[in-house]
């Protein structure tokens, strides 16, 4: 690959606000695009998230095939080493895990949120 990814935030040139770049002209090309139809958050996050793609592949946008992106989908949804204490939306089980004992499902934020609701509503 003959250019190196980065996420920088640049200026408009008409002074309007800001754009998010990765570095090729294409894949900044398509974060325009993105911009002009999404709230900054989300062309936040797609440069991100196209920065961290194109470090992994290692290929030019163009080079891309669909492999790619399916076997870097893949990798982004194994367990990382460390992550053994976090509970996945995907597991089913509720709650935190707190130390080496994972918090009974239901046991998460929904009592403090019954909490805060109920004190918030008026009897």
């Amino acid at each position: 690959m003959e250019w190196s990814p980065s996420f920088i935030r640049v200026a408009r040139p008409d002074g309007d606000g800001h754009v998010y770049q990765v570095g090729h002209p294409a894949v900044d090309e398509f974060l325009e695009f993105v911009a002009g139809r999404a709230r900054p958050n989300t062309v936040r996050a797609y440069a991100h998230d196209l920065k961290v793609f194109f470090e992994v592949v290692d290929k030019e946008p163009a080079e891309v095939t669909p492999a790619d992106v399916m076997a870097f989908v893949t990798a982004q949804r194994r367990p990382r080493p460390g992550a053994e204490k976090v509970v996945r939306i995907s597991d089913g089980a509720g709650g935190l895990v707190v130390g080496d004992d994972q918090a009974a499902p239901g046991r998460g934020v929904e009592p403090l949120w019954a909490t805060w609701s109920s004190a918030a509503m008026p009897a």
